[in-house]
Formats: structure tokens, C-alpha cells, sequence
């Protein structure tokens, strides 16, 4: 585990930034806008199971399942 400073040094990034400068290079590489649209699941991997099981201990091994498994920004590229 390094801190973003030491891994630049270290060579493993080309830089540190935030989410906003992660934005502007995705949009700069893939020649897209730069237009993020945060789309959500309609239904998550917890309530999929749940409604399999009704739910009990199957939902919350379904919970701590969805928590890690689930990215935590969802983007969509648009025409």
C-alpha cells in the first residue's frame, strides 16, 4: 500500500488527481465529451437474492456481497 505521492515517485502512476481530472483524461483518451451520467442499478445483487430466499441471513450475506462487489460510480457514455 502506498500514498498517491510515494507510488508517483515509484513510477506505478502517471499522476494524482481527483474524480474530475479522472473524468477530463477518460474524455481526452477516448475522444468523447465530457458529460458523465451517473446511472444506478435498478435492482442490486442484495435484492436479487433476497427475492430468491425472502431474505433473512441469505440477505445479509447478499448486503456485505453488493457492498463489495458493486463499483461505486456507474458511467455512461452518450452519442
Amino acid at each position: 500500500m502506498f500514498t498517491g505521492r510515494r507510488a508517483k515517485e515509484l513510477g506505478l502512476v502517471d499522476e494524482t488527481g481527483d474524480l474530475e481530472r479522472a473524468i477530463d483524461i477518460a474524455a481526452e483518451l477516448s475522444g468523447g465529451p465530457r458529460k458523465p451520467v451517473w446511472v444506478h442499478p435498478k435492482r442490486g445483487l442484495r435484492d436479487v437474492i433476497q427475492g430468491m430466499t425472502g431474505g433473512g441471513l441469505a440477505g445479509e450475506v447478499a448486503a456485505q456481497l453488493d457492498e463489495r462487489l458493486q463499483p461505486k460510480y456507474y458511467f455512461q457514455h452518450l452519442p
